[in-house]
């Protein structure tokens, strides 16, 4: 009778086990599927700003069509600013792939901390430190997108302005010609709002992570003080 239930006793403890790592299984995945619908966001964004810089660039370039009659102070400034854009799309593959590196070393910690757990079976500490972990990535991640919402704004008031400076120097031109731009202005002025509605989201959203940050940090002290 005592073997039996020493038997049955291990036979509840693997079970135990297994749910605890079925359990761990899941929240990482969980976390990984979270880490690639961020990084997608990311990336339509970093799309949405080589758009943006494509089409300044073409501005750019029929403003060069329509002032070479100007002296050439005036179109050295904009061959430099030419060049200028052309950096910001360099720095913004840099982001992209620092941004896929980022990834790929916090998915790589994720798998280690997850090894921790299945190692010391420190439960209720590693859990919360898991937790702890994701609100610093999900901080990080929004940071960045703080980040390429505050370029796109200052590249969309750019273009705005370069379209004015167009509207101006077709006036001369009959109206049906001039629809097009006009169009143009009314649709990069209603991303401009989209974009400010997203960023004060996220604004909300970062300032929701940091009292749960703060929260989290708070349960592990307590924690580490009921364990000492």
């Amino acid at each position: 009778m005592q073997t039996f239930l020493l038997l049955l006793l291990l036979l509840l403890l693997l079970l135990l086990l297994l749910l605890l790592l079925l359990l761990l299984l899941l929240l990482l995945l969980l976390l990984l599927l979270l880490l690639l619908l961020l990084l997608l966001l990311l990336l339509l964004l970093l799309l949405l700003l080589l758009l943006l810089l494509l089409l300044l660039l073409l501005l750019l370039l029929l403003l060069l069509l329509l002032l070479l009659p100007l002296p050439l102070p005036l179109l050295l400034l904009l061959l430099l600013l030419l060049l200028l854009l052309l950096l910001l799309l360099l720095l913004l593959q840099l982001l992209l792939l620092l941004l896929l590196i980022l990834v790929l070393l916090l998915l790589l910690l994720l798998l280690l901390l997850l090894l921790l757990l299945l190692l010391l079976l420190l439960l209720p500490l590693l859990l919360l430190l898991l937790q702890l972990l994701l609100l610093l990535l999900l901080l990080l991640l929004l940071l960045l997108l703080l980040l390429l919402l505050l370029l796109l704004l200052l590249l969309l008031l750019l273009l705005l302005l370069l379209l004015l400076l167009v509207l101006l120097l077709l006036l001369p031109l009959p109206l049906p010609l001039l629809l097009l731009p006009l169009l143009l202005l009314l649709l990069l002025l209603l991303l401009l709002l989209l974009l400010l509605l997203l960023l004060l989201l996220l604004l909300l959203l970062l300032l929701l992570l940091l009292l749960q940050l703060l929260r989290l940090l708070i349960q592990i002290l307590l924690l580490l003080l009921h364990v000492t």
